[in-house]
This record gives structure tokens, C-alpha cells and sequence, in this order.
């Protein structure tokens, strides 16, 4: 007779065994869990965790990604010397609001304060930053699609013309 055995796997028993560049999202994850989750795996290099009402997505990171998290921050410090714009760098710090229940640990953030915006930048390009911004904030998908933003912000600014993508 054989038996059989189960164990009940956690969301910190999986994302501490996730590979590079994997995005894993559980449903039903109450806010408490949530907290948990960031005490158990601290400030763990390579694992970025987004809450949003019960949903938790786990990213790991890749080469690629942090290729393109120093990229984007040269791109942030060129626009703010060339479009003179106060742009202020927070780092990766975690991010959460229990009371609507969202969190988010960004590679970094970034603020730009309304009174500071030069009046010579294009407003396309504050408001094309402001999208990007809010996007990059939000859920991997929302990240995703700033990706997208970003690349025709960067197309614009250097005169190519627009290129249409699949979504």
C-alpha cells in the first residue's frame, strides 16, 4: 500500500524558488498574507512583489530587466537636464497603503512636481511622463504597457517617426 502525501505550498515556499525573469500571480491573498510575505523574504535582490486588493503578483528578475532599469534611469536624469525639469529620484523604497488595500516595490520612483515642470517642456512630453509615471507604479501589466509608452516617448524625442505595435 502506497501513500500519498500533499503539502500545501505558500506563496513564500513558491517565490523563493522561482528562476529569473518569472512572474507568478496569486489570487485570494488577504493583506496580512501580503505583509508576510515582505517581512519573510525582507529585501530580498532579484524578487519584486505588487498587492493590489488580494491579488499578488512575484516577478524575479533578469538581466534584462535591470538592463532596463539602469537604462530607464538615464533616460529619466537626460530628460530632466535637457526639458529642465525637476525630477526627483526616491530609489526602490516598498510602497504599500493598507487602507485601499495596494503595494508595489518599483525598481525606482520617481516625482515630478507640478510647480517645477519648465515652461519650454512640451506638454506632450510632461504629460507622456506623467502616463509612464502612474503606469510604472502599477500592476507588471501596467509596467508593461509604460514599456511601450516610454519607447514611443524616446521615438518622439529623437524624431523618428511612431511604429505600430501588437498589444
Amino acid at each position: 500500500m502506497s501513500a500519498l502525501i500533499t503539502e500545501t505550498l505558500t506563496p513564500y515556499k513558491i517565490v523563493s524558488q522561482l528562476p529569473p525573469d518569472t512572474v507568478v500571480t496569486f489570487h485570494g491573498v488577504s493583506w496580512e498574507e501580503y505583509e508576510q510575505l515582505l517581512e519573510r523574504v525582507g529585501e530580498a535582490s532579484g524578487l519584486r512583489l505588487s498587492y493590489d486588493d488580494g491579488t499578488l503578483q512575484a516577478m524575479t528578475l533578469s538581466y534584462e530587466h535591470e538592463n532596463y532599469a539602469c537604462f530607464l534611469d538615464k533616460l529619466i536624469t537626460v530628460i530632466n537636464l535637457r526639458l529642465r525639469i525637476n525630477i526627483r529620484s526616491f530609489g526602490s523604497a516598498t510602497m504599500k497603503k493598507r487602507r485601499v488595500r495596494k503595494g508595489n516595490e518599483p525598481d525606482a520612483c520617481y516625482y515630478v512636481p507640478a510647480s517645477d515642470v519648465a515652461s519650454d517642456a512640451s506638454p506632450d512630453v510632461v504629460s507622456a511622463l506623467q502616463q509612464i509615471a502612474h503606469l510604472l507604479g502599477g500592476t507588471l501589466q501596467d509596467q508593461t504597457d509604460a514599456r511601450a509608452k516610454l519607447q514611443t516617448l524616446i521615438d518622439t524625442l529623437q524624431g523618428k517617426p511612431a511604429v505600430a505595435t501588437k498589444q
